[in-house]
This record gives structure tokens, C-alpha cells and sequence, in this order.
């Protein structure tokens, strides 16, 4: 099973957005999906308050039996000892590049972008002392930010996304049952 542990060093740094991406491009290549959500956003970004999610479970404790992605969205709060790939989630500025020392060693940053940023891949790499090639660029897209706020997350996962690179690509022959 592979595991992805999303946090940031601040609030507002998009953990359950990129939780929820994982999750949804996880799920649409075929693979069992759970979303962790220790942060209590999650049903409500996917539009589904008490529902379950289509393709996936979504609860607040536990992975699922026969799960072969699971996806923890720790919010801010990433104990030490996990294991799997730790994702941590920046804005591209001072404040953010400040606080990737205050946390775990990350094994990928998600950085999202503002235009007029003067941080950029390279200085979050090096804070965090992580290879380039490990810091994905989120730009800021009003039409995601919409599909955020009014719960449409769901429908707006896009595949090209760089957060797909992170994802093992599906085979059948792979799966364990």
C-alpha cells in the first residue's frame, strides 16, 4: 500500500485540496482509495457533507481494508514517525519558505503559486533541501479556488495536474486481493 501524508507549516496552504486530489486521480486510475481526513474539510470541499464520496472512502481514523492508496490530509498536524511520502503544502512566499524548517523533512513540496511571488521551485528546494524536481507548482486558477469554495472540488480535478505524478500509474496485475 502506498501511503501520502499531505501537510503544511501554516493554514490556508491547500493540505485538503491536494488530499483531495491525491485521492480523486488515485481513484480514477483504478486504484482502492482511502481519504484520511483528520481535519474534518474534506466531505465538505467534495460538495458531499454526510454522504460517501463515489470511489473512494473517506473517514476520519482509520485505511479501509484492501486499500492501496491512502491519503492522510494532517492539516498542520504531521506526527514524526509516519511512514510513506510526506507532502508538504506551501504558499510561494517568506512566511511558508520560514516555516518548512519548523517540520518534518518533506519528500515532495506542492507550492502554490501566486503571480508577483518572489519565491519560487528552486528557494523551496533549498530550504527544505529537497532535489528541484521534488517541488511541484500549483498555480493559483480562480476557477479551482470557485470549485473549492463551493464544495465542486470533485468536479474539477484536472489529469494533467502535476500533483499526477505522485501517483503510481494503475496495472491490474499489481493489484493485491
Amino acid at each position: 500500500m502506498q501511503e501520502f501524508h499531505v501537510y503544511g507549516a501554516a493554514g490556508g496552504t491547500g493540505t485538503t485540496a491536494t488530499a483531495c486530489t491525491l485521492a480523486a486521480l488515485a481513484s480514477n486510475q483504478g486504484h482502492r482509495v482511502t481519504l484520511v481526513d483528520l481535519t474534518g474539510d474534506a466531505l465538505a470541499m467534495m460538495g458531499h457533507a454526510r454522504t460517501p464520496v463515489p470511489g473512494f472512502v473517506v473517514n476520519d481514523r482509520e485505511v479501509s481494508l484492501g486499500t492501496e492508496v491512502a491519503v492522510f490530509d494532517h492539516g498542520r498536524n504531521l506526527p514524526e514517525f509516519m511512514q510513506g511520502t510526506k507532502v508538504l503544502c506551501v504558499r510561494s512566499d517568506y512566511m511558508s519558505a520560514r516555516g518548512i524548517t519548523a517540520t518534518v523533512r518533506p519528500d515532495y513540496i506542492v507550492m502554490l503559486h501566486r503571480d508577483g511571488s518572489v519565491l519560487g521551485v528552486a528557494d523551496m528546494a533549498a530550504v527544505a533541501g529537497i532535489p528541484v524536481d521534488r517541488v511541484l507548482v500549483v498555480k493559483t486558477d480562480p476557477v479551482f479556488a470557485r470549485a473549492i469554495d463551493a464544495g465542486l472540488i470533485m468536479s474539477q480535478v484536472i489529469r494533467d495536474t502535476p500533483l499526477a505524478t505522485l501517483i503510481p500509474t494503475y496495472e491490474a496485475s499489481q493489484r493485491l486481493y
